[in-house]
């Protein structure tokens, strides 16, 4: 299976200095949301506007299979997301800020975040945006200053969070069966380890009609975003309405590395199941030091300790 990747960089200025980009999430001629960074120094890092367009927001707690919405009367197209990386004083943070004056501010109920300056390795869960009609959204007027992202046939949008100087192919070598992973699970995976009745779409997409794609797209000095794009036939308008859902981000290794595995033959046998991360580090002993080895193996079995009577949902692939 090829999965098609695209990537995007930044704009520069007459004196050659990297300006922070401006992304548009587009369906065709239709305007999604927008994604604006600030220069580091500013008050946050970078604000999701939605620009007057109507989702129902979905906030998923770390470790339950469930998401939290605000009241009724609370509508998203009044307010932006603000992101706010860590500082000496302060943690990882989401805020909402109104669109009217005088503005407000709201703290989302969660807390466990990570910063992805300061955890590098692995792209972290941010948000995930579905789409039901965008003929219904505002329409899209062209501007220079912005990467533009196209859905095309799309509806789901996955948005994670790396460093700007995040290399993918480096990833992909040292962590193929994360990035698996990464590609086959539905973002709540990694804030509650189960998949429900997420995981359909994703497959459909992938193996069906090969209309899955990425793309990487750096916004600043400090950050890239990284992006899943797929299909979700479900999103109908009358189960679910378009949506925006914000994770809590704080325990995504844990799921990814102790993701359940095993392996199925053409002979009709199956390995036994085991976390991701023993046969990952398995596969890594050529790619790693072996103080690295060492180094993670430690950390990922810190997690399968604290994890010791959690049942996950796992992942059965196609061995050689």
């Amino acid at each position: 299976m090829a999965i098609r990747f695209r990537w995007f960089n930044c704009f520069f200025d007459k004196g050659g200095h990297e300006l922070a980009a401006k992304v548009c999430i587009k369906s065709g001629e239709n305007d999604l949301l927008r994604i604006i960074p600030f220069p580091v120094g500013e008050e946050y890092d970078f604000k999701i506007s939605f620009v007057k367009n109507d989702y129902k927001l979905r906030m998923h707690p770390v470790g339950v299979d469930y998401f939290n919405m605000p009241s009724d009367e609370f509508q998203l197209k009044d307010w932006e997301i603000t992101y706010h990386s860590s500082t000496q004083e302060n943690p990882t943070k989401f805020h909402l800020k109104s669109m009217d004056s005088p503005v407000k501010y709201y703290d989302l109920p969660m807390k466990n975040y990570i910063d992805p300056i300061k955890s590098s390795e692995f792209p972290i869960p941010l948000l995930k945006i579905g789409i039901v009609d965008s003929s219904k959204f505002k329409k899209y007027k062209h501007k220079l200053a912005y990467t533009e992202i196209d859905l095309k046939q799309a509806n789901i949008i996955e948005i994670y969070l790396i460093p700007s100087d995040f290399n993918y192919d480096k990833f992909i070598s040292r962590w193929g069966l994360f990035d698996l992973i990464y590609t086959i699970a539905p973002m709540e995976y990694f804030v509650n380890g189960r998949y429900k009745g997420f995981l359909n779409a994703k497959y459909k997409t992938l193996y069906d009609d090969n209309s899955y794609f990425r793309q990487q797209i750096k916004i600043n000095k400090d950050l890239s975003l990284f992006c899943n794009f797929y299909r979700d036939d479900a999103l109908d308008g009358v189960k679910q309405d378009s949506f925006v859902s914000i994770y809590e981000n704080g325990d995504y290794l844990k799921y990814l590395s102790l993701a359940p595995i095993n392996y199925y033959f053409k002979n009709g046998e199956k390995s036994k199941i085991s976390p991701a991360y023993i046969r990952q580090l398995d596969s890594n002993k050529d790619k790693m030091s072996i103080e690295e080895i060492k180094y993670w193996k430690s950390l990922f079995e810190k997690y399968k300790e604290e994890f010791n009577d959690y049942s996950l949902n796992g992942f059965s692939l196609q061995g050689d």
